[in-house]
């Protein structure tokens, strides 16, 4: 592996931020995840471009996350901590975002193989984009996810800029 601050060979990472070679570096690249987070906690809830590649779904889905996790009632987070801990870390849960998302983005943009026998174990499957995704496609099939009000969505989509 690389850092990835400097590109030095190293065989150390942060989960969820990088390989890096040195204690400083080391908190640069938790830096770079916070201040990721703090933007996207800052934008509108619906803010996308008007097609999503993948790394903007990917970016999407990490915002949708970061918004869920920031308004989950005590209840609901205390149930969560003691079931599925792993969710309650920002970019685990959007894995599961992304997972419910593309339950319902219709073939004609993206591939799904799901993963078979022991690897269920440890992740669902894969996917893959044929084409861009329009942002209301997005919108659309987020509102049938878990993760928001269908009133929510319903509001005007503001653009990204």
């Amino acid at each position: 592996m690389e850092c990835g601050i400097c590109g030095k060979k190293t065989d150390t990472a942060l989960m969820h931020a990088g390989p890096y070679c040195s204690p400083k570096h080391e908190r640069m690249l938790r830096a770079r995840r916070t201040a990721l987070h703090d933007q996207l906690l800052a934008e509108p809830d619906f803010s996308l471009p008007d097609e999503l590649d993948l790394p903007a779904f990917e970016r999407f889905s990490l915002k949708v996350a970061l918004k869920s996790l920031q308004t989950l009632c005590p209840k609901h987070r205390a149930e969560i901590e003691e079931r599925m801990p792993l969710l309650l870390v920002p970019e685990e849960m959007a894995l599961k975002v992304k997972e419910e998302i593309l339950q319902h983005i219709p073939d004609e943009y993206v591939e799904l193989q799901e993963a078979r026998g022991h690897e269920r174990l440890f992740h669902g499957g894969t996917f893959s984009f044929k084409r861009n995704i329009p942002a209301q496609v997005i919108i659309d099939a987020l509102a049938q996810t878990s993760f928001v009000s269908r009133k929510r969505t319903k509001k005007t989509r503001r653009k990204a800029g």
